[in-house]
């Protein structure tokens, strides 16, 4: 418990030493007098959209939650599940790799009075569809925009493609379950017991059993995803329109700029590419690492003396305003409702 709070204290003052930066780092620039300009030019019918679009992307995400709840929560309300998404978005911009959101979830539906079994079956749901979106989504993208951003990043293009590919990885991991689970499991089995003849992972046959859970349990969820195609369907045409208006914000931060030239498409997919890039970089939110990745895809589209202050703009959307909205989420105790007659989803380990 100790950890986790040291932890927790590390990545929030890193958080708080870029947000401060970032300002700081422009004044000693630009100058105090600049970006005082600069502010004053920007159009904020734009920044207004800007919060518009970003609310619409959370209740987007919460609608998500809310279709796949509902399957199995009757009573569910919306509210419910927009706070669910909300402490989602807070623990996966204040924690390394990203990683925190489904963890801190499930403890939420948990004090909500739902099963972990539900629990768990709600969060694979999601974020199987959302996998499956996001590369489809990708894809799309590298398939008419490849060569236009291969020549205007040259070696960054590398980054992305490692970033589809890793997305794609996860992927052909749930298609191969599909298949045959076994050989999946076998294939992990024989990794771990590799790397702990090195040393470098400890308790072996602990690991083995916990993967053997993981494996059931994604297996078991999409068994029943292929009952339920109307629900997926759903849940992925909105996180389609979700990630939709997410990469949108830096069109509107583009705009609000006063910049014109380049089409939304353009910016729509250079915000893609730079997703991949930053996806899984092991600071909180990505940070640095977001703010590095702004500025070398979207320089050629900024103005020199604008680019510094619309990556701040594009953060405050995407990155510290969750952050802020979750903790005042989180600080709300949930309301538990208790449903008779919910069935339970058992899942069943039948690899051996």
């Amino acid at each position: 418990m100790k950890k986790e709070k040291i932890s927790s204290i590390i990545n929030i003052t890193f958080i708080l030493l870029v947000f401060i930066g970032l300002p700081i780092y422009m004044i000693n620039v630009d100058g105090i007098g600049n970006v005082i300009k600069v502010l004053k030019s920007v159009n904020y019918w734009w920044v207004i959209v800007g919060l518009i679009l970003t609310v619409i992307y959370w209740l987007l995400e919460g609608l998500c939650f809310y279709v796949v709840t509902k399957k199995i929560y009757k009573k569910q309300k919306f509210m419910s599940s927009f706070r669910l998404a909300m402490i989602g978005r807070l623990f996966n911009n204040i924690t390394p790799f990203s990683c925190g959101d489904q963890p801190a979830q499930l403890i939420t539906m948990k004090q909500e009075g739902k099963s972990v079994s539900n629990g768990v079956s709600i969060l694979l749901t999601r974020f199987i569809v959302y996998q499956a979106v996001l590369i489809i989504y990708t894809l799309i993208v590298f398939v008419f925009q490849y060569s236009y951003f291969k020549e205007l990043l040259n070696n960054y293009m590398y980054f992305a493609i490692f970033g589809l590919i890793l997305n794609m990885l996860v992927i052909m991991f749930l298609i191969s379950l599909v298949i045959n689970e076994k050989i999946v499991f076998n294939v992990i089995k024989s990794i771990i017991l590799l790397l702990s003849r090195f040393k470098i992972i400890k308790d072996s046959n602990k690991k083995i059993d916990d993967v053997k859970v993981v494996i059931s349990d994604f297996r078991a969820q999409l068994n029943l995803m292929k009952k339920e195609k109307i629900m997926i369907f759903k849940v992925a045409l909105y996180t389609a329109i979700e990630i939709t208006v997410l990469y949108s914000i830096t069109y509107v931060v583009y705009r609000a700029f006063g910049q014109h030239t380049t089409d939304f498409i353009t910016i729509l997919s250079a915000q893609t590419i730079l997703t991949l890039v930053t996806v899984y970089m092991p600071t909180p939110g990505a940070g640095v690492a977001a703010e590095g990745g702004f500025y070398i895809m979207f320089k050629t589209f900024f103005s020199a003396n604008t680019i510094e202050l619309s990556i701040l703009f594009w953060r405050m959307y995407t990155f510290y305003l969750p952050i802020i909205v979750g903790l005042i989420f989180l600080m709300n105790k949930p309301k538990i409702v208790l449903e008779e007659n919910v069935q339970e989803e058992v899942i069943e380990n039948n690899i051996e």
